[in-house]
């Protein structure tokens, strides 16, 4: 398979969701390579509530989001997590299977976004 782009993306970003799922909807997925990056590697595990300065933040990345993007679903969630697991676990299921892992990776970013779900708490279950 010969990929034409490399994403760096994180699930604890509202825009890297949104832009996946841009992806998604042109059907250029098997084009570009998924890459695990931590914008915040300081987060805790499990997923805290967030402070009121950090859910204002939030808010606004997510309002601004649905208005650049609102054609992808998206809520606020309670917080934003640490990534690193949720990362290994995609990171170790593309050397395993590329398609299943993007697969897992758009679960784990749709179900943070959409659904307020801790990517960590969803890669325990996958495992």
């Amino acid at each position: 398979m010969i990929l034409d782009f490399i994403l760096y993306s994180d699930f604890n970003c509202p825009f890297c969701y949104a832009f996946g799922e841009r992806i998604i909807a042109l059907d250029s997925a098997d084009r570009i390579a998924w890459r695990g990056v931590r914008h915040a590697p300081h987060l805790p595990l499990p997923m805290a509530q967030a402070g009121p300065a950090f859910a204002s933040e939030l808010a606004r990345e997510v309002q601004f989001v649905q208005r650049l993007a609102p054609e992808s679903s998206i809520a606020l969630p309670r917080g934003k997590p640490n990534t690193d697991p949720a990362i290994q676990a995609v990171a170790a299921a593309m050397n395993v299977d590329p398609h299943k892992a993007h697969r897992l990776a758009t679960s784990l970013y749709r179900m943070f976004w959409q659904h307020g779900i801790d990517p960590d708490t969803l890669r325990r279950f996958a495992q």
